[in-house]
């Protein structure tokens, strides 16, 4: 298990160069949210609904496809059609097919673009941004550090349970670990940023003593966001009787597996790019 989850993190790395650092990498960063997405979508409605309702899964991807898109060219117009008209869509099939069980599968399906598609949606948004590189680096670095900390830290040194009736093996010392690798991540970045975005300067050492607490601050946030998703995601899964949202060979479990913490701490940071006037 250890040794497959640093394998995937080594084949991540170039992704996550390219989509930060190629000239195309809004592009690729669409690219790789729809193909993660669609992953994670089709795990996901499976914990919520077993195999029922497949027809109307593969029109929910449709909308989930027109969310990112949306997101990409950041068209608040284009968001709210896409949800208005998916709506109408996705209810459409769902009468069509006229399943006794509606209720439960329409359900499952706004909860599944609210929950996962919206907030890939403001991972996409962001790199779109004008600091899209800074913003989507922190938020994916942080996301990362947290949950490799809380894992390896909780693997060796766990001792209290966090939150039993969610999660047994998640513990008060990797939550902790968690947090404190989110430092680490932030400190990698600085160095990357450094190293890329502005040759020669470590970007992180050119901040006031204040603006360094608020990096620092924002990290905690996004660290601790980033668990609570862990949490409600081992919710999900506990309460549909599976371990791993998904069976592949990348050590997570599942491909929702990887991104649960992206999926709370990526709307913070975009909400701190609306706060600060960079979306």
């Amino acid at each position: 298990m250890h040794k497959r989850r640093l394998l995937t993190g080594l084949a991540v790395i170039p992704v996550f160069l390219v989509c930060l650092f190629h000239p195309l990498g809004r592009e690729f960063t669409l690219l790789a949210t729809v193909l993660f997405a669609t992953l994670s979508a089709v795990e996901l409605w499976r914990i919520l609904v077993d195999d029922d309702g497949k027809v109307v899964f593969c029109g929910l991807l449709v909308v989930i496809w027109g969310l990112l898109l949306a997101a990409y060219f950041r068209s608040i117009d284009g968001t709210i059609t896409v949800l208005i008209v998916g709506t109408w869509f996705v209810s459409s099939l769902l009468i069509a097919a006229g399943w006794r069980d509606g209720r439960r599968i329409l359900s499952s399906a706004y909860f599944l673009v609210f929950y996962l598609a919206a907030p890939l949606a403001t991972l996409v948004a962001i790199r779109t941004s004008d600091v899209g590189v800074q913003l989507t680096g922190f938020v994916m670095l942080v996301s990362c550090a947290c949950d490799t900390g809380g894992y390896y830290i909780g693997s060796f040194f766990g001792r209290r349970r966090l939150a039993p009736a969610l999660s047994p093996n998640k513990t008060v010392e990797g939550g902790i670990g968690g947090l404190l690798f989110c430092l680490l991540g932030v400190a990698v970045w600085g160095f990357l940023q450094g190293y890329w975005v502005d040759p020669g300067h470590l970007f992180w050492m050119s901040l006031e003593p204040m603006a360094w607490m608020k990096v620092l601050a924002l990290a905690l946030i996004v660290g601790v966001l980033a668990q609570v998703g862990d949490l409600l995601e081992s919710m999900l899964k506990r309460d549909a009787g599976v371990k791993d949202s998904g069976n592949n060979s990348t050590g997570h479990g599942g491909y929702l597996d990887m991104l649960d913490s992206l999926l709370w701490a990526s709307p913070a940071m975009f909400l701190f790019a609306v706060l600060t006037g960079h979306l």
